[in-house]
């Protein structure tokens, strides 16, 4: 499903000196229906694997290959039609709009969806946010919910389109500990319940335990096993 090849991912210096290099040289092949955690500290460029993983940037080199595809080699278009239609985003920072309800911000994905069932959508919606237990909050702004309320709404945004590969970035970095394992399992239920594959960045050494395959990010190199 999912492929790094040889991926190197540079910034260049604003003052022209030589670039940060952030990965390197990473290889990691991902099966359907796998879940995988990436550890590692902060800084160590786990949000950036994360974010050519979910074709939000492209390596500096190397090839990241979605069924085959190498991202970097399509158009606008057809990434943005991966990222909405086949792949769900979870971050630290829920991002949802505060001015819309929390079913709102649910269906905010499907906007994008060309001749789209809107009943449909609007049950699913409701299906997946009685699934995380917000089913009485369904009119609710983000301002009038707590953390992990608001964590529960971006999950359930994440899988709205029916993605095969459901991303999470730090997903209960925010969160106190008792509301952490409560998403941290949240979002383990609906990998299985969905059959979605999924990818989470994560300190939390519980939650990558709970997982399939472990990964460490150390100084821009990836290695087999969880690091505390």
């Amino acid at each position: 499903m999912l492929e790094l090849k040889n991926v190197t991912k540079q910034y260049e210096s604003p003052d022209g000196s030589e670039g940060v290099t952030v990965l390197k040289k990473i290889d990691l092949k991902i099966e359907e229906g796998e879940s995988v955690a990436i550890t590692g500290p902060s800084g160590c460029g786990k949000s950036t694997l994360l974010n050519l993983i979910g074709a939000l940037d492209i390596p500096t080199e190397g090839q990241v290959l979605f069924d085959g595809q190498d991202l970097a080699q399509l158009a606008d278009a057809e990434l943005a039609s991966i990222r909405n239609g086949s792949i769900g985003f979870v971050f630290q920072l829920h991002h949802l709009l505060p001015q819309c309800t929390v079913l709102e911000n649910v269906l905010v994905p499907t906007l994008a969806v060309k001749d789209a069932d809107a009943q449909a959508l609007q049950n699913r919606a409701r299906s997946l946010l009685e699934r995380v237990g917000l089913q009485d909050f369904l009119n609710y702004r983000p301002a009038q919910l707590s953390g992990g309320q608001r964590q529960r709404v971006a999950v359930a945004r994440a899988l709205i389109n029916q993605p095969r590969l459901l991303l999470a970035d730090e997903p209960t970095g925010s969160l106190d500990q008792e509301t952490a394992e409560r998403i941290g399992g949240l979002l383990l239920e609906m990998h299985q319940s969905e059959s979605v594959t999924l990818v989470v960045v994560t300190h939390s050494v519980s939650l990558a335990g709970q997982v399939g395959q472990t990964y460490c990010l150390e100084r821009g190199r990836l290695l087999s096993g969880a690091q505390a």
